[in-house]
């Protein structure tokens, strides 16, 4: 079953800046357009599924994330490809695979990377996927948590859960990728995606 990996947060991608809305934020609109990244893969892949094996869609829908995240390279940290590329092999790994779980989405892959670009945060998220195919990242501190589900045209699905004077509260909600930080301001979001697991190199 592909679960998220280091799921309490430990650290799958690093950006030099601070998490909030960074210059290439500006830059989303026009990064990583899927007919030109991986429409062909797509088309390729509705021809095919009916006859291709489970490892072989896994195997050509990982080809289809690697591809995607090349294509924006050059907006991530520099280790991005190596860490992430790594983590996608295990979430993608025949052997471990859950038939329960729907084939991982590039749609929802592509709201994950623009994401990470909108945000720059400079602690790595723990990625997973969900059984509905969608990408999962997860940022933590201690014993505060937020889970962002990444769905297709950059909606997002989140859930945050936290203490507060001894006492557990959560919050929901449902939004686009730019309305994210606005919405959560009031839960300290620093710390979620900042300072503690900063890595510079």
């Amino acid at each position: 079953m592909p679960l998220p990996v280091n799921p309490m947060g430990s650290p799958i991608f690093v950006a030099p800046s601070s998490w909030g809305a960074s210059n290439d934020a500006r830059l989303i609109p026009n990064l990583i357009k899927l007919p030109n990244v991986s429409g062909a893969l797509l088309e390729d892949h509705s021809k095919r599924s009916s006859e291709a094996s489970l490892a072989e869609r896994l195997a050509s829908r990982l080809l289809s994330f690697k591809t995607m995240t090349s294509s924006v390279a050059r907006y991530l940290d520099r280790r991005w490809h190596s860490d992430l590329f790594k983590t996608l092999d295990k979430l993608f790994d025949a052997d471990d695979w859950d038939d329960g779980f729907a084939l991982p989405l590039e749609q929802s892959f592509e709201t994950f990377l623009r994401l990470i670009i909108y945000l720059h945060p400079t602690k790595r998220p723990g990625v997973g996927l969900s059984p509905r195919g969608y990408v999962l990242a997860s940022w933590s501190k201690d014993a505060d948590r937020i889970v962002i589900e990444c769905q297709p045209q950059d909606e997002l699905r989140w859930v945050l859960s936290q203490s507060n004077e001894g006492r557990r509260e959560s919050a929901a909600g449902k939004n686009r990728i730019q309305r994210l930080v606005d919405l959560i301001e009031g839960y300290e979001p620093d710390r979620f995606f900042k300072d503690g697991d900063k890595v510079t190199a």
